[in-house]
């Protein structure tokens, strides 16, 4: 077998192995949790393994790419889909992030949810999730892609509500699930869009297209659709799904209430794989995007906005992955922006530095809550760096990397996001700029408020707090470890260093999207670098402030400006809006027009009144037949008259 399609054998094999161990148990069975975590870490560390030889294999010179095809999948008319599986420089990337990270969250997950009643199932559902999104990059197609997608979210809903005899858990879950499907829909719409225009949904197919003669006339001309291109059509469409998937705003309310999992499921899905689903589906289409302004305004605009919107939600919240939660779709708003100002490689680099620095800061916060007995309130907590040394030097430097601390990967990802943006001298560029250097403050304030109210001043919780044991701090020192030097791989030119991260992404994604830059100075560049790092440092520095130095400080601005208070722990009452204006009304009207009218009255009504209608019929009829001869002679010979009528009359 082939490394390339060793990748998803092995991790669909590990979920297969612990699906029948779960099944097992359900029967009575003792598995022992030493051969179910056995083989839920093999998986991904053979994934791993494959990952690394495919991304040998690509680097060699002439190769580029690798290709294998499985079997024919879809045959239906004039579509022609292939169960294909490709890797180039940027499925390499995807791949190293899915895998690599994805091991580590699985060693440590082995010793987080040691004792669980349903610990073989939950490592099914995680082999199972590390598997579509491996499909999600490996598909040659968007529909490849889309199966991936879909498998993702089909898991995150198992997983969100593993604790399903939780009905606030169970209710996370369908939640995830339902506005997922809406996003879902967009990207169906826009896929039909792409096929009905370009007759292919094959990333090659379409590229092949866009190039071709006519290609680019007719994805971009005018469709006479809304006025619009189809390229500005369906990038927007699929855009919706992005923002689904990636926890954008409109469709970003699910991800807080997705905390109700397993930490281990956040660290993985919600950090390192499935919200950067949609920053990839961006860049994998960036030659599609590259017909449309528009729709990169769309996206830069869209980033922007939820980096700062979300970054101001995470400020007064008390739930420890809550925080993580709401700073997580910040961060996605920065790969959104990266990627809208036609420089995909800079989005996808904050997508590798955020993998390791938020997947380290989640098991951190996993450790925290393990640690103080299933504790999540950051007030009942402080104190804990003597109890947990090792994890708070984790989080801490994990913290410094998402806050753009200098020289840590943080930094050097966000402060290129922040540059392209500004360089793009478009004014969706420059609004998302202002956003980003507005949610740097964001993040220095609410990270550090999470450090020191965690891990400062003293303890005060309730029961005796530990370290955690050697699997769990370990794997969350590596990605932290990370978080400090991944940064280097693209280092910016004006610093003396060299972007090797982007000439390698580059090769698979040549600069489409990318419109004609000002070419601002260096002093520019120099000025806007320290701008950002200075707010992000003034964050820190109001986060030590008002959690170490002098406590009482947000208690007294919560009296002063008591509604800006209310308005950020009730994170802008988004869901109460949705819940006031959509939920409600629908099932107001699921209750009473749909039940009541359309499905009691006229369908109930239509059945039932056949049956009544027959029912009538038949004991009508039946006093026609009385038994007798001569009833059943004088009945034959109306009938006779009757049709003799008929054909002679």
């Amino acid at each position: 077998m082939d490394a390339l399609t060793l990748i998803p054998v092995a991790l669909l094999a590990g979920a297969a192995l612990n699906g029948i161990f779960s099944l097992a148990s359900l029967r009575g069975r003792r598995i022992p949790e030493v051969l179910v975590a056995l083989v839920a870490i093999a998986a991904p560390v053979v994934a791993l393994a494959a990952s690394l030889h495919v991304f040998g294999d690509v680097r060699q010179p002439g190769v580029g790419r690798v290709e294998v095809e499985l079997f024919d999948w879809i045959a239906a008319g004039n579509l022609n889909i292939d169960m294909t599986l490709v890797a180039d420089n940027l499925t390499c990337v995807m791949l190293l992030v899915i895998t690599g990270i994805g091991s580590l969250i699985h060693i440590y997950a082995t010793a987080y949810m040691h004792g669980d009643e349903a610990y073989p199932r939950f490592f099914a559902c995680l082999n199972l999730f590390t598997f579509f999104m491996a499909m999600l990059v490996l598909g040659s197609s968007l529909p490849v892609l889309f199966l991936g997608w879909e498998g993702v979210g089909l898991c995150s809903y198992l997983l969100i509500g593993f604790w399903w005899k939780d009905a606030k858990n169970a209710s996370a879950g369908m939640k995830a699930f339902v506005v997922n499907r809406i996003g879902d829909a967009g990207f169906l719409l826009g896929m039909f869009l792409l096929w009905q225009t370009a007759g292919t949904l094959e990333f090659d197919g379409l590229r092949q297209f866009a190039e071709g003669a006519g290609g680019a006339g007719a994805f971009g001309a005018d469709s006479g659709v809304f006025g619009a291109s189809v390229a500005t059509l369906a990038c927007l469409l699929l855009f919706v799904g992005a923002t689904g998937k990636s926890a954008q705003i409109p469709l970003f309310v699910w991800l807080p209430d997705a905390m109700a999992g397993p930490t281990p499921v956040s660290a993985l899905s919600h950090a390192a794989t499935m919200v950067t689903a949609g920053v990839y589906l961006v860049a994998r289409l960036a030659f599609l995007f590259s017909f449309s302004a528009t729709a990169l305004a769309t996206v830069m605009v869209i980033g922007g906005a939820t980096c700062f919107f979300a970054g101001l939600m995470a400020v007064r919240q008390n739930d420890i992955k809550k925080v993580l939660a709401y700073s997580t779709i910040s961060q996605i708003g920065y790969m959104m922006i990266g990627v809208g100002t036609g420089w995909p490689n800079v989005g996808l680099f904050h997508v590798v530095t955020h993998a390791f620095f938020k997947a380290a800061l989640f098991l951190g916060a996993g450790s925290v809550i393990h640690a103080c007995h299933h504790e999540q309130d950051m007030r009942h907590m402080g104190g804990l760096v003597k109890k947990m040394p090792l994890t708070a030097i984790a989080m801490t430097l994990a913290a410094a990397a998402m806050a753009g601390v200098p020289p840590l990967a943080g930094f050097f990802s966000k402060d290129e996001v922040l540059w392209r943006a500004f360089e793009s001298g478009t004014a969706a560029g420059r609004f998302a700029w202002v956003c980003g250097m507005l949610g740097a403050a964001c993040t220095g304030f609410y990270m550090f408020r999470l450090i020191f109210m965690t891990f400062g001043g003293k303890y005060r919780g309730h029961g005796e707090a530990h370290e955690v044991p050697a699997r769990m701090w370990v794997t969350q020192g590596l990605l932290a470890l990370g978080a400090v030097g991944v940064g280097f791989l693209a280092v910016p030119h004006i610093l003396g260093g060299h972007d090797l991260f982007g000439v390698f992404v580059n090769k698979t994604l040549p600069l489409w999207a990318a419109p004609a830059a000002h070419h601002a100075d260096a002093s520019t560049e120099w000025l806007l670098m320290g701008t950002s790092t200075a707010l992000g440092l003034a964050g820190i520095f109001a986060a030590w402030l008002c959690y170490l130095r002098n406590p009482r400080i947000p208690e007294a601005c919560a009296r002063t400006f008591p509604r800006t208070a209310k308005l950020l722990e009730g994170k802008f009452f988004v869901d109460e809006a949705y819940e006031a204006g959509i939920v409600r009304p629908v099932e107001k009207a699921a209750s009473g027009f749909f039940h009541r009218i359309l499905d009691r009255g006229i369908i109930e009504g239509i059945v039932n009144g056949s049956a009544a209608a027959a029912t009538f019929v038949a004991r009508t009829l039946r006093h026609s037949q009385t038994g007798l001869v001569r009833a059943g002679i004088g009945l034959m010979l109306a009938a006779v008259a009757v049709l003799l009528f008929i054909l002679l009359g």
